[in-house]
């Protein structure tokens, strides 16, 4: 083997060694471990914990003007409010102290989706997805006042304590424009802070091809996950 092959060699192990750990910790801010989404006529919250202790929120109300009422005095659905996003981080000893405390909890009673209470316009309607460590994935859809099994009361009570860790006063959003499509030359913050800009899609166009401008690294991500990867778009090259 010639010394020029030798070192080429070389080159693509570190490379691989370095990418490594990025790509790992790429998959962590993606991979949810708990999703709890409550949503009414009048406003939705969206709290999500990532893998990797990110804390999410997405929270969106409709203004009281905003709202249209029907001759049955019923709201109407009205145009998107303006939808905030607040983030939160924990520490590795908090995140583990969660899981553990979910994962005592007893789902296996659960039903996927209760026989819903009472309804209207102006009560919540809730999808509740938990996806431990070597658990099973359990999701499940129910109204704000319907009567749940105590494992999974206990694991709402538990999932809305994290409201706490997110920082209020800083709002990131409104962070994409309604029915955001990326385009080239798009350049998006990532939950971490680092800026990468859109480059294209995919062959097939399911994924976007992202270069990073604070580091020199290239990045590949489905369509459908930017507004879980990234906290917003910072400017559009058009």
């Amino acid at each position: 083997m010639t010394w020029r092959g030798l070192s080429l060699q070389v080159f693509l192990l570190l490379l691989t060694m370095a990418s490594g750990p990025a790509q790992a910790a790429s998959g962590e801010r993606s991979r949810i471990l708990l999703r709890l989404d409550c949503s009414s006529q009048i406003g939705r919250q969206d709290l999500t914990l990532f893998a990797n202790g990110t804390v999410r929120l997405r929270e969106q109300v409709v203004a009281q003007d905003q709202l249209q009422f029907s001759d049955l005095g019923q709201p109407i659905d009205p145009e998107e409010g303006a939808l905030h996003m607040y983030l939160g981080e924990l520490s590795p000893e908090e995140l583990q102290g969660y899981l553990r405390r979910f994962g005592k909890e007893n789902l296996r009673e659960s039903e996927e989706t209760t026989d819903l209470s009472i309804g209207g316009a102006w009560i919540e309607e809730c999808r509740l997805e938990l996806h431990l460590p070597g658990q099973p994935s359990r999701n499940m859809d129910f109204r704000r006042y319907d009567s749940l099994s105590l494992g999974t009361a206990q694991v709402v009570r538990i999932a809305r304590e994290l409201l706490e860790k997110v920082d209020r006063n800083d709002s990131l959003e409104p962070a994409f424009p309604p029915e955001y499509i990326p385009a080239r030359g798009d350049v998006l913050e990532r939950l971490d802070g680092y800026k990468f800009k859109v480059v294209r899609y995919t062959y097939q166009g399911g994924g976007v091809e992202l270069e990073g401008i604070d580091q020199p690294v290239t990045i590949y991500i489905n369509k459908d996950n930017l507004r879980a990867e990234f906290r917003r778009l910072l400017r559009r090259e058009n």
